[in-house]
């Protein structure tokens, strides 16, 4: 179904001068249907690239971006039951299926070594940039929620200052604008992209191939053993386990009936 956005309006006519009111109608557009596509990185953590702009060094290349999806959190899960001798409560389990069936999460872990200490900081929480996803297509599809994972960490390294934070970035599967999804059916990339600083960073994730349709129940989605040959290596792994699993859970809390830890 077409879905439509008010986009200007027009007068209806000349004001008549015997007339004391006169109506405005609003002009509709009609958005051409997009079908959601279902992505599939064919790696899911992504660095940082400097794209354009002023300060090629806002952003340590130690700065990561992970994809969080059924796979990556099916990956923490199975972590966390072979450490925890207490196991992972159902009720985290089926949240975190929900939260991936319904929003696109991204966990970015934002390094920076830059002169200046106060926009080294602002640059770890991200604060007063413009982030948003776009898609190879040029959709583009700003977060509805910003969660601090974690307080900014600081560490002296020479004569700069090193600041490290957790960002949780949860973008919608339907833009709550335009109604339209954030994915659409044939997309063979996404960034994430940050621009502050008049300078601009990307984390791109490839498609293992362009996105198809979104399977329209849980028997229709594809076996992800079939589909995904991605397996973390070492430092991988590392990097996908700096935050648990229960520990994502609980920050998204907001997003399910999950109490916060």
């Amino acid at each position: 179904i077409a879905c439509t956005v008010l986009a200007g309006c027009q007068s209806t006519g000349p004001k008549r001068a015997d007339s004391d009111d006169s109506e405005d109608s609003m002009e509709a557009v009609v958005l051409e249907p997009i079908e959601q596509g279902y992505f599939i990185p064919d790696n899911f953590i992504a660095r940082a690239r400097f794209m354009e702009g002023q300060y090629p060094n806002l952003l340590a290349p130690t700065s990561s971006a992970i994809w969080v999806n059924q796979h990556t959190s099916g990956i923490k899960l199975d972590n966390e039951q072979k450490m925890s001798t207490e196991g992972v409560p159902q009720e985290y389990i089926d949240a975190a299926g929900l939260i991936t069936d319904n929003f696109v999460v991204i966990e970015c872990h934002v390094d920076t070594l830059f002169p200046d200490s106060s926009i080294a900081y602002d640059m770890s929480s991200l604060r007063g940039l413009d982030v948003y996803l776009e898609s190879d297509t040029g959709r583009r599809v700003y977060p509805i929620q910003k969660v601090l994972g974690s307080s900014a960490t600081e560490a002296q390294v020479g004569a700069l200052k090193r600041y490290a934070r957790l960002n949780l970035l949860v973008f919608p599967m339907v833009d709550v604008v335009t109604e339209q999804p954030t994915i659409e059916v044939g997309t063979q990339s996404m960034d994430l992209v940050i621009e502050g600083f008049n300078s601009r960073y990307a984390f791109t994730w490839l498609g293992v191939g362009p996105a198809g349709p979104m399977p329209g129940t849980l028997e229709d989605k594809p076996d992800m053993a079939d589909v995904i040959t991605w397996r973390p290596s070492h430092s991988e792994s590392y990097q996908l386990f700096k935050l648990r699993f229960t520990e994502m859970i609980e920050k998204l809390a907001a997003l399910t009936r999950v109490p916060q830890g």
